[in-house]
């Protein structure tokens, strides 16, 4: 597909301001909002819009581009998984079928929750949890709502095996060196060169809002803590 008019996906913060919704690859919706694709070439221009990447080499492209294939490749037959159009190997990119709008949109763009929004990212994440997994990307940014008002997620790199939640850091250092430098700071997240990324799933499911409202409910029922 040629992908030059698209144009990049951007998310609202809480205070309504446009910023990246992506350290990993480059976010990209057709013109006529129906594709969305996940450009992990490295050379993109969406990496490096704000700020000089130095760090975003083409290994850590591949890296997450490799966790994204792995991952939609497991879910795949989930109702939440997204509808994959194409996967273009050669050139690093995953086209999924797109809704115009993401939940983050809805939430803070048009100042609207997805009907059942709660029940449903709650069903998603205690299913990945049943099935074995913790996706730590459970932001609004990366969740969108299909024409059957089904909720689906994709940025699946940020998922990891519940059985061995552990990643060295370096493979996490483009994103830990943007604007996440904080979560470095949570005990027992980083033990010398590897991550614990239970550590982080946890905390960002205690943490994370979508609008006014938070996920520790499904923390609680999760950890009982």
């Amino acid at each position: 597909m040629n992908i030059n008019d698209w144009h990049p996906y951007l998310k609202y913060t809480p205070d309504g301001t446009l910023g990246m919704a992506q350290q990993s690859y480059e976010p990209l919706i057709s013109r006529d909002g129906k594709t969305f694709c996940l450009n992990f070439d490295w050379r993109n221009k969406y990496r490096r819009r704000d700020h000089v990447r130095l760090d975003y080499t083409k290994e850590a492209a591949d890296y997450f581009f490799e966790r994204e294939l792995k991952y939609l490749n497991i879910f795949k037959d989930k109702p939440y998984a997204p509808e994959i159009i194409e996967i273009d190997y050669k050139k690093k990119r995953v086209y999924i079928k797109w809704y115009e709008l993401s939940c983050n949109q809805h939430i803070y763009g048009c100042n609207h929750h997805p009907n059942s929004w709660g029940d449903k990212i709650k069903s998603i994440i205690l299913d990945q949890h049943k099935f074995g997994y913790y996706k730590i990307t459970m932001y609004p940014h990366c969740h969108y709502v299909d024409n059957n008002d089904n909720m689906r997620t994709f940025d699946w790199y940020g998922t990891t095996e519940i059985a061995n939640p552990v990643t060295e850091k370096r493979n996490l250092d483009v994103i830990l060196n943007m604007n996440n430098k904080d979560k470095l700071k949570i005990p027992g997240f980083v033990k010398d060169d590897m991550l614990d990324l239970e550590v982080l799933f946890k905390h960002t499911l205690r943490i994370t809002n979508w609008g006014n409202n938070s996920l520790l409910g499904v923390y609680k029922e999760l950890f009982n803590e």
